[in-house]
């Protein structure tokens, strides 16, 4: 969890007001997200819970997470979102005496909750009266974030952070168990494998085993969401064979059309890894951070630079492959600025022509409009394309502020646009005739070959963009705390279902205001915003191609409850507040040891940053823990792990051999015994992507 100071009262009020608040993955009612017209999430609509406080405490939807690890973590986001900048306990932050928000104990004991008795809560209680968070914080719960507190409270509130039982993996094991896979896959393969490891989530005591499940889910998710081929490929556990536990997954570049260079990407974003100087044929990374790194846009760097990753993996791809660029090229050259490319550039490897199919109305545009967005500040209008393969494109149209003078930022006002799209007898339609809206960004996604999807963000030119404009735009669980909508990241979030389920307002205003409108303007309403039930079967079918590939993914199923869908999670673990317990686990040691490290470190004046590690409370953020990455290994004797070289071919426990002495006469060696050549493991099968 990405957990942050109490702001002064002074910094919370410019929130206050700004924009209405983003959704996060929190929102369980498809009925509420549908309501809302943006994603399901956490901050839905304003201080009145987004209009939903008439749905019962038990849904379907709550009823599905009972018992679930997914109850627990969507429990700690909202948390997180509305309680932890004040009361989380992190750097003596705890107002009213109250610091322990993630200690379900704690809170019995001093009343905050009563397990099994929401209504008497005082949480609850002040979340109802509305009261909390301050009202100068700005961002408000919604309904569907309070009964899904009461829900785990009436559960007699389980433990937030599960203390596991399991076996701490060692070092030597995890290592020994990469190395003696690889030595099992095919020679000239070797160079197409790489790991991502387990390690310091199996070694973090506070992570539960059915969260564990999920963050493999989450990896596996990933690299198919990065993929560009047509099969779903779920990466191969690597097993310790003394616990019997998963400690790695192993992965083919080729499997996801990716090569070197794309790890590479990846890799050099973390910042614990430098290949340039002696480059590494099969490496590894850390989950969280690998999942931290490759779905972001915006990967902030020690040199105060930030770095696109997700779109340097699959847009660059995909753009490559339909040649748009040169795969050498980056798609930010200038990270101050928009990429070169944009909508049109995607759009035409779509076979999609917008401006053709929007000035048509003849079928192939089918648009939503409505006042409310949980992404976006303002009114929002998305549309949706069918592609020649058989998938699907959605684009959104986004406005910076609600309404303007002359009515061009306002979809009921204008209803016709965008500017500049719209053709009539062979030429633009004339704006002075029929008014056009003109947005100020937007965003998009399309089907994979493989049933997922990719993101796309633009500006007002149509140009991508790694963030939207804070005034469009804005993701309040943003991992990084600075709200940003980020490429990538935000929209995994947003999306982690597939598409989002929306209900078009537009129609209904038009229809029953025709008078108000030109005949023209009604005419375009009516053929290119859809009846509900029309607008509801498009959307379900595009739905249920994701679902399908998405369960095609998972490594682990549901059958005990849902799973947390852990991109989010394991992007939070890397980039959030890092206290003593996780930084030991990141070395796989105990508390007591990585404390011990700490003091000699202290005690030596190289890095005062040590001493946060040492106050009750304390930790670090993961800038200052990659400045002391070198000196916690050097003082732990653990080596370089976290940029460990698995090299092909290898032993698990390489010795050289000593150079011979040379000799007047030399004695021919005898010829070494063939060694056996391993039996490979058979390549899991493909799964096939979900028909269109």
């Amino acid at each position: 969890m990405n957990r942050r100071p109490c702001p002064p009262r002074s910094q919370r009020a410019d929130r206050a007001g700004s924009r209405p608040p983003s959704l996060s993955p929190l929102l369980l009612a498809a009925a509420a997200a549908a309501a809302s017209g943006g994603c399901e999430g956490v901050l839905s609509g304003g201080g009145d819970g987004g209009g939903l406080r008439d749905v019962s405490i038990r849904t379907p939807q709550l009823d599905a997470l009972s018992q679930s690890a997914e109850l627990l973590s969507r429990v700690k986001h909202v948390l997180n979102a509305y309680c932890a900048e004040c009361h989380s306990g992190r750097e003596g932050v705890a107002e009213g005496g109250f610091g322990f928000i993630f200690d379900a104990q704690k809170m019995a004991e001093a009343g905050i909750v009563e397990p099994g008795e929401p209504g008497r809560s005082k949480l609850i209680q002040r979340l109802r009266d509305d009261s909390m968070p301050p009202r100068d914080y700005g961002f408000r719960p919604t309904e569907q974030d309070i009964k899904l507190l009461e829900l785990w409270i009436s559960e007699d509130s389980p433990p937030l952070i599960a203390v596991s039982e399991r076996p701490r993996p060692t070092r030597d094991a995890v290592l020994a168990a990469m190395k003696a896979d690889l030595n099992d896959q095919p020679g000239p393969s070797q160079n197409d494998v790489r790991y991502i490891s387990l390690a310091p989530i199996l070694a973090n005591r506070g992570i539960a085993d059915r969260e564990i499940d999920g963050y493999e889910n989450a990896v596996s998710k990933l690299v198919n969401s990065l993929s560009t081929e047509s099969a779903i490929v779920r990466p191969v556990p690597v097993v310790d064979a003394e616990t019997g536990q998963t400690v790695a997954l192993r992965i083919r570049l080729s499997s996801y059309g990716w090569s070197p260079a794309d790890w590479g990407t990846i890799e050099r974003a973390t910042e614990l890894t430098d290949r340039t100087a002696e480059p590494c044929d099969v490496p590894f990374l850390n989950a969280d951070a690998f999942v931290a790194v490759a779905s972001s846009d915006n990967v902030p760097m020690l040199d105060g630079s930030t770095r696109s990753v997700y779109s340097n993996v699959i847009l660059k791809n995909w753009l490559a492959a339909r040649g748009m660029l040169d795969p050498a090229q980056d798609l930010y050259p200038d990270a101050q600025a928009p990429s070169p490319l944009g909508w049109g550039q995607v759009e035409s490897t779509l076979g999609i022509d917008a401006t053709a199919a929007i000035s048509a109305g003849d079928g192939r545009v089918v648009r939503a409009g409505f006042q409310a967005s949980g992404e976006s500040s303002s009114n929002r209008v998305v549309e949706r394309y069918d592609t020649p393969s058989g998938g699907y494109y959605w684009r959104s149209y986004d406005f910076s502020t609600y309404g303007s003078q002359d009515g061009t930022r306002d979809i009921f006002r204008t209803p016709v646009g965008p500017a500049g799209q719209v053709w009539r007898d062979g030429a633009p339609l004339d704006p002075a005739a029929v008014p056009q809206f003109s947005p100020a960004g937007g965003a998009g996604f399309f089907g994979l070959p493989n049933g997922l999807q990719a993101y796309v963000l633009v500006d007002a030119a149509g140009q991508m963009v790694r963030t939207a404009d804070r005034a469009i735009s804005g993701d309040p669980l943003n991992v990084q705390g600075n709200r940003a909508n980020e490429n990538g990241a935000s929209c995994l979030r947003c999306h982690h279902d597939g598409v989002v389920e929306v209900k078009d307002q537009v129609r209904d205003v038009i229809e029953k205001a025709s008078n108000s409108f030109s005949n023209y303007e009604v005419g375009f309403v009516a053929t290119r915003h859809p009846r509900a039930d029309a607008l509801e079967a498009t959307i379900e079918a595009d739905a249920a191609r994701f679902r399908q590939a998405l369960r095609q993914t998972r490594l682990h199923d549901a059958a005990s409850g849902p799973l947390p869908d852990g991109i989010f999670d394991l992007a939070a673990l890397y980039r959030g507040y890092l206290d003593l317990g996780s930084v030991a686990s990141e070395f796989l040691v105990d508390e007591a040891t990585l404390r011990a490290a700490a003091e000699r470190i202290v005690e030596q004046g190289q890095e005062p940053a040590a001493r946060s590690l040492l106050i009750e409370g304390g930790g670090l953020q993961r800038a200052a823990l990659t400045y002391l990455y070198p000196l916690l290994r050097q003082e732990l004797g653990v080596g370089d792990f976290g940029q460990f070289c698995v090299k092909p071919g290898a032993a698990p426990e390489p010795t050289p051999e000593p150079e011979p002495e040379p000799e007047p006469e030399p004695t021919p060696e005898p010829e070494p015994e063939p060694t056996p050549e391993p039996t490979p493991e058979p390549t899991p099968e493909p799964v096939p992507a979900p028909a269109p």
